[in-house]
């Protein structure tokens, strides 16, 4: 609550501000001069009128100015002339003659809010010898305010100075009031002078006059002022319409009552009209915020808009480059921005979370997965990702059952998906030596299809082999792997044609037993041919062999 006054005879003006409350003041006029003469003693002049007014609350700025009277001079001999009336802006006092006190100036106010005096209030007469006015129904007080009330206009009127004997100066007061004509006017020799008028304007609408509130003021005129600043009052604070599309305009509107200094809308606009609408084109759901600032404090409202925004897609997934191994899965999510109400996911989801996944698919082959987001207002959008499934490889190998012993082999190698390796390998099984483990006939190197035929030399030796397993090894992404195996036998003869069998004395061709020699030791040479491989010479009896005449005799296994 700010408060102003001042003691002192001048003039004050003070701004109340627009829907101020409790405006409350008071106003006083100055007393009369003392007579103080030693032959009769002290006489007291008379005092001022003073008063308090309450304003109604108004919807503008207005100014009141304070005019105040100063005390009447007192007078301490019977020396021509008297005390000096008391100065006042609006009307002063009346000067009084040898002992008499001078007449106190008016006080008053202006109001510019209404262009005219609203209070103007009686100083009080000089003392003169004689305590009274010697005027019944007179008094050398400042007339009370209760008999001054009018609607109609009033100004100043100075005291009358004394113009003989030992009397005091009238009081400034109103040209009308409750004293009539002789408000401020001088009296008979050696009386006080009589107090000047007051008068306020009288109108509800605006002036409440308290009851019983003339105060007395022997000194100089007075006021003080108390109102409470308005605290400001939001009538209305609107977006029409609240919701938009994306590109659209609303208009905001708004109205503010009260003690106002800053009207800000945030957080957008400063320094705005207490009353406006302006159109506005937000792009994103916002709340703004009516912050009206006053004297009397702070008042705030909000008002939010709904900005519908297309929705946007965004799909991806946590496999690098989108890619997996058969088996595995794989976790999609997303993101949508704007305006959603559903969000279904292709092929084989359906309706998922607008806020985010991840969902867990294992797709077998290449699958393309579709995101659509709708809204019924704002429309839709949709992303892919495509998820690549990397297949196991497959192969397969063919070749003859078998082939005749010293021949080559002709493979058929088919494969897929051999993007790691791809290996031909062989395991040889001999008569006295059967396999054991496989070896690397071939290196095809990575490949994601390969088609064709390998002709591989097999190591024969003396002894075979007899068979071979070979097998096509195939590694794939992520570590698959796929084989196929086959055996190629080898056709050995060990079969030589028929010997020829010379017949003796004692034995013929197809004898059991075929030779029997006549003595205990005998020579035959045999022709062995058409064997592949070296055979055993077995024998059912103790004999001994030479080869090809090489010197060396060997003993025959026995059957």
């Amino acid at each position: 609550m700010p408060q102003y006054s001042s003691y002192s005879p001048g003039t004050y003006s003070v701004t109340v501000p627009a829907y101020s409350t409790n405006v409350r003041f008071t106003i006083a006029a100055a007393g009369g001069g003392d007579s103080a003469n030693p032959s009769w003693g002290y006489v007291r002049g008379g005092f001022g009128r003073a008063g308090d007014f309450r304003l109604k609350t108004r919807t503008t700025d207005y100014r009141l100015t304070f005019y105040l009277g100063s005390k009447g001079s007192t007078k301490y001999d019977g020396n021509i002339p008297g005390g000096s009336g008391g100065w006042s802006p609006i009307a002063s006092g009346g000067q009084g003659y040898r002992s008499g006190g001078g007449g106190g100036g008016a006080s008053g106010v202006y109001d510019s809010g209404l262009g005219r005096y609203t209070v103007i209030v009686g100083g009080g007469g000089g003392a003169g010898r004689l305590a009274d006015t010697g005027y019944s129904g007179y008094y050398s007080a400042g007339r009370g305010i209760g008999g001054g009330g009018t609607t109609g206009g009033f100004s100043g009127r100075s005291g009358q100075n004394a113009s003989a004997g030992h009397r005091g100066g009238g009081g400034g007061g109103s040209n009308i009031g409750g004293a009539g004509g002789l408000g401020g006017a001088q009296t008979y020799n050696g009386y006080s002078g009589i107090g000047g008028n007051s008068a306020w304007y009288s109108n509800s609408s605006y002036y409440d006059w308290t009851t019983n509130s003339g105060y007395a003021n022997f000194n100089n005129g007075y006021y003080i002022l108390n109102f409470d600043y308005a605290p400001p009052t939001i009538q209305y604070f609107t977006l029409e319409p609240s919701q938009i599309l994306s590109g659209n305009n609303t208009v905001m509107s708004w109205s503010a009552t009260g003690g106002i200094n800053t009207v800000t809308i945030n957080p957008i606009l400063t320094n705005q009209a207490r009353q406006n609408s302006i159109t506005i084109s937000p792009t994103q759901d916002t709340t703004y915020y009516l912050v009206v600032n006053g004297p009397g404090g702070t008042a705030s409202v909000p008002a939010s808009i709904d900005v519908i925004i297309p929705p946007d897609v965004n799909l991806f997934s946590d496999a690098t480059n989108d890619t997996i191994v058969l088996g595995e899965s794989v976790n999609l999510s997303w993101t949508i921005t704007g305006d959603a109400s559903t969000a279904q996911m292709t092929p084989g989801v359906g309706e998922v979370n607008i806020s985010g996944g991840p969902v867990q698919v294992s797709p077998t082959q290449d699958t393309t997965y579709t995101l659509t987001a709708s809204h019924p207002l704002a429309g839709q959008d949709s992303d892919q990702v495509t998820i690549t499934v990397l297949q196991p490889p497959t192969v397969s190998l063919t070749g003859p059952v078998s082939v005749d012993y010293g021949e080559q082999i002709t493979l058929s190698i088919e494969a897929t998906n051999s993007t790691t390796s791809l290996q031909l390998l062989a395991k040889y099984h001999y008569e006295d030596n059967p396999g054991t483990s496989y070896e690397i006939v071939e290196e095809y190197g990575p490949s994601e299809s390969f088609n064709g035929e390998e002709t591989v030399v097999v190591p024969y030796n003396d002894f075979g082999p007899n068979f071979i397993e070979y097998k096509l090894y195939a590694v794939g992404a992520g570590g698959l792997t796929d084989e196929d195996d086959i055996i190629v036998n080898i056709n050995i003869d060990r079969m030589p044609d028929a010997l020829d069998i010379p017949e003796n004395d004692d034995a013929i061709k197809n004898e059991d037993p075929v030779i029997s020699p006549d003595q205990e030791v005998t020579t035959v040479q045999l022709l062995v041919n058409d064997i592949d491989v070296p055979v055993k010479i077995k024998a059912d009896y103790p004999i001994q062999v030479e080869i090809d005449d090489d010197g060396i005799y060997r003993d025959v296994e026995q059957i």
